[in-house]
């Protein structure tokens, strides 16, 4: 009889704390995907390197990034939750409004029509091209990995493919990116130019700017689709890291 009240209390102990951790799980807001870019990263109980270890991530782990912490991210894996350090986390943000094929098609309407009425002397002939190439494939799916039309795209599988076209060759990761082309300052903006985004450690996501404080990026797995965003968003805003020019003459 005490052996039988001992189980059925660590049964419902279990029980209670899986309905606990599926709770918190289901209220925590996503903020966006998240891939383990260290050979092996710590996941940990608390946000600080003297917390308990919860599990060891393989690199390319896929994560949900649940919130920011300073220097850590609060993650999903699994059935765990813990805290990761975001130096070693490529991080692709959630974009609230999901797209459909549909909107995609009349985004990327809306954006060739805006980059059409762009003065043609205002700009170098081929970063008008780079532009009207970016656009036209506005709609393709984001595939984490992606870097053609027909397989899909992530951002920096598609700014690799874009300008890969035109003679400029990047390697397919965003915080490697960074370190091609020239510098340019943010009010000295023109299309064709690639923007980068930071959460405060590496480079964690790239565009093209295509004019009007707008650019054209492979958004995330949640939006779904190549889409066209402002600058002036208060999400991109507080990530602006910079931008490269690659077209000089």
């Amino acid at each position: 009889m005490q052996l039988y009240k001992r189980t059925s209390g660590r049964v419902l102990l279990l029980t209670l704390a899986l309905a606990m951790l599926l709770s918190v799980t289901a209220f925590a807001e996503k903020l966006g995907d998240g891939t383990v870019t260290a050979d092996s990263l710590r996941l940990r109980k608390e946000a600080g390197t003297d917390s308990a270890v919860l599990s060891m991530l393989p690199n390319g782990t896929k994560i949900d990034v649940l919130e920011e912490s300073g220097d850590w991210y609060l993650v999903s894996y699994r059935s765990l939750m813990g805290y990761v350090h975001r130096d070693y986390v490529d991080f692709t943000p959630v974009i609230a409004a999901e797209e459909s094929e549909a909107d995609a098609a009349e985004a990327a309407e809306l954006a060739l029509s805006m980059v059409s009425i762009q003065p043609e002397d205002t700009l170098a002939g081929k970063q008008q091209e780079i532009v009207d190439y970016a656009c036209s494939l506005i709609g393709c799916r984001y595939v984490y990995g992606g870097t053609t039309p027909s397989g899909g795209f992530d951002c920096s599988g598609f700014t690799m493919y874009v300008y890969g076209q035109f003679g400029y060759y990047l390697p397919h990761a965003s915080s490697s990116q960074g370190g091609y082309g020239t510098p340019v300052a943010k009010d000295d903006l023109q299309m064709g130019d690639m923007i980068l985004f930071s959460n405060g450690g590496p480079i964690s996501h790239v565009g093209i700017y295509i004019g009007d404080g707008k650019f054209v990026h492979a958004s995330s797995s949640r939006t779904g689709y190549v889409v066209v965003s402002g600058l002036s968003e208060s999400y991109w805003v507080a990530r602006y890291y910079g931008a490269r020019r690659f077209v000089t003459e």
